[in-house]
């Protein structure tokens, strides 16, 4: 038998006013029913930082890494007792790492998310927009750039390292001294089972709610074009107010002119249950039709048991295939 967690290191402001600030890291446990994974008793507390400033890494990640080393060996792993009274041994393994865009370059020892050769996944170097130096990134326009593979990350980090030990190389985010993005060797090449590529996953709440529907929304706002003529967005205000939401949904919906306001949960339900209806016959149809197969692949990421994962994929990818069809999103 194996326990499998997924983890996420996250920092916060300890207090509205000053420098302390908190990080800690957190496992849940993917063996419980998705109704049971996310509830308080369930979750793992594996670390907890409190200073001035971010914890060093190295240091940080160090126990919850020799911890993990030790439970995935079968004899050093879990006691557990079954229900006839016997004793049994239980691996644990924490093969996945969900977390934002800042916490991921701190961990993963790699530029962050603004920098050149920031991305995790492949080798698009980003590109300037704008008066000041502000690197974004956008689907290429002819072509594919490789994707990064766990072993070559692990080949760049070392020769960074080696770099940095020769005085070449200034371990900064900051700098532009690095291997196609990559500042260091991160702790987390010595966790068992995670691979340093493939193993971060995409965080749902900063990427998709406070991403891409936050995008969205501001596109509308910002382009008449994707509008219908003779229509508006105020109509929209109108229809979430006359909307009885599922009981699911704690809070009625607020209007899409107080989006500024949203908090995640906010821009979870709109996606989910009122974007749609609210905005049929006001978005033109090429932005419609992209909306409904975004939402649709989420709802079906969102499902227990998840049938359709060729559908999943073929949705995500006609979604951000046609965002760049019918007009920029930023």
């Amino acid at each position: 038998m194996l326990f499998v967690l997924i983890f996420n290191a996250d920092g916060a402001s300890v207090f509205e006013s000053g420098d302390y600030s908190l990080w800690l890291i957190w496992a849940m446990i993917t063996n419980l029913d998705p109704s049971q994974r996310y509830l308080g008793e369930n979750l793992i507390l594996c670390g907890l930082w409190c200073g001035k400033k971010s914890p060093e890494f190295d240091f940080f990640l160090t126990p919850f890494i020799q911890e993990m080393q030790r439970l995935a060996v079968p004899e050093h792993g879990v006691t557990l007792k079954t229900s006839n009274g016997e004793t049994t041994k239980v691996s644990v393994v924490a093969p996945l790492c969900c977390v934002d865009s800042v916490a991921k370059p701190k961990l993963a020892k790699q530029k962050q998310f603004n920098g050149f050769y920031s991305c995790g996944y492949c080798y698009h170097p980003g590109r300037i927009v704008g008066e000041l130096t502000n690197v974004r990134f956008t689907l290429p326009e002819t072509g594919e750039y490789r994707k990064r593979t766990s072993e070559e990350t692990r080949v760049n980090m070392f020769k960074a390292h080696e770099l940095y030990v020769a005085g070449q190389l200034r371990k900064s985010a900051t700098t532009t001294d690095n291997v196609k993005g990559i500042l260091g060797v991160s702790p987390l090449l010595a966790l068992p089972s995670f691979l340093i590529v493939e193993r971060f996953v995409v965080h749902y709440m900063h990427a998709v709610l406070l991403g891409v529907v936050a995008k969205l929304i501001d596109l509308w706002k910002s382009k008449k074009e994707c509008i219908e003529s003779g229509r508006s967005l105020n109509e929209v205000d109108e229809r979430l107010k006359k909307l009885r939401p599922p009981c699911n949904v704690q809070n009625p919906p607020m209007p899409l002119s107080k989006t500024s306001n949203y908090e995640a949960k906010d821009f979870r339900a709109l996606l989910l249950f009122c974007m749609l209806p609210c905005l049929r016959d006001i978005l033109k149809s090429p932005y419609y039709r992209n909306l409904k197969m975004f939402a649709e692949a989420i709802f079906i990421l969102h499902s227990s048991c998840i049938q359709y994962r060729s559908k999943v994929w073929t949705h995500f990818f006609s979604f951000f295939k046609t965002a760049v069809e019918i007009g920029p999103v930023g």
